[in-house]
């Protein structure tokens, strides 16, 4: 019994690191630098290797984009977030995208942030005044930026990029058309070492609807990358890293039952090395 489970591991282990896989996952060149990826499936678990700890204030688990029950949560647009412990502050992160799927139920509310009231990193629905649509915050010097639509009750994958090096910042989303807008001057205060989706302490009403997949890189994703994903979106739920990662838990859960046994010590993943940001 205890050889059947020997080898039993060893072809999961196998199975985890073959070579095939190996050369997918070196190709998944877009996820380099990754830094959190949560797939709110139902909850706010990080998938990724930093694993930071998030708690879910109040949203419920809803139906994906794909028809997934419980693939996504949904936010009810009173009192609902998930709160982070992972500090998006330039001192900590000079470079950052965030991509996220939304569906919004109305036209305002915050999406992802850590505001604390000095016009910091982050960004959602507004409709007051001059400001309809998606935007993002600039800083005291760009102040909000984007106005781009979002038909309510879709689903929108958004991509937003923060540059503290050159003090620059852009949104990206796909309606009818891929929509990009820039701001050459977007220097954000610093804010809570903390992050909120669905909601920010000071400003913004929360947001009602649903939202599914927030990925964040600890780099600014090139043109060309944030093309890709807003043509071929399907690769925030197909990567090769992604099922890696998944199937990494599940062998991991065998393990903790006691299920299999370990046939070799010290194997160890390595992470993509960051990217720095490219200048200009």
């Amino acid at each position: 019994m205890n050889r059947l489970v020997i080898m039993t591991a060893s072809l999961f282990i196998l199975a985890i690191f073959s070579p095939a896989q190996a050369a997918a996952f070196q190709k998944d060149d877009i996820f380099n630098a990754l830094y959190a990826w949560f797939p709110l499936d139902g909850d706010a678990v990080d998938i990724g290797y930093n694993k930071f700890t998030a708690k879910v204030k109040g949203p419920v688990p809803a139906v994906d984009r794909l028809g997934n029950a419980k693939g996504a949560l949904h936010f009810d647009g009173k009192d609902d977030f998930v709160n982070l412990d992972m500090d998006i502050n330039s001192s900590e992160m000079r470079w950052m995208t965030v991509a996220m799927w939304c569906r919004p139920e109305q036209s305002t509310g915050v999406l992802f942030g850590h505001d604390n009231g000095y016009w910091d990193r982050g960004f959602g629905l507004l409709n007051q005044d001059q400001y309809k649509g998606l935007y993002v915050n600039g800083g005291t010097d760009g102040k909000w930026f984007g106005g781009i639509n979002l038909p309510l009750n879709q689903w929108h994958l958004v991509i937003v990029t923060y540059d503290a090096v050159w003090g620059k910042a852009g949104v990206h989303t796909k309606t009818d058309k891929i929509h990009s807008v820039t701001a050459k001057t977007a220097n954000p205060g610093a804010g809570w070492h903390f992050t909120q989706i669905g909601k920010s302490e000071t400003f913004g009403a929360p947001f009602k609807g649903s939202l599914d997949n927030v990925v964040v890189w600890n780099r600014i994703l090139t043109e060309d990358e944030v093309a890709t994903l807003l043509n071929y979106p399907e690769i925030l739920d197909n990567s090769p890293m992604l099922e890696m990662i998944k199937e990494q838990k599940e062998i991991k859960k065998l393990f903790e039952v006691g299920f299999l046994r370990p046939v070799q010590k010290n194997i160890r993943r390595a992470w993509p090395a960051p990217v720095q940001a490219p200048c200009g």
